[in-house]
């Protein structure tokens, strides 16, 4: 049984996690340095609302 259970085992699985891994890696720093500027275009339409005209 253990046997039928690791050769179900999908090698492309693993691959594609790496795959996804090793982009999500490359773009964490990009994502982290527009952070900032996404929170910022997030928050000024509620800072504006809640500035006194």
């Amino acid at each position: 049984m253990a046997i039928d259970c690791y050769s179900s085992f999908d090698i492309n699985q693993v691959q594609r996690f790496f795959y996804l891994f090793s982009v999500a890696y490359c773009l964490l720093p990009i994502a982290y340095c527009l952070l900032p500027i996404a929170i910022a275009c997030c928050l000024l339409p509620v800072a504006c609302c809640l500035l006194p005209v």
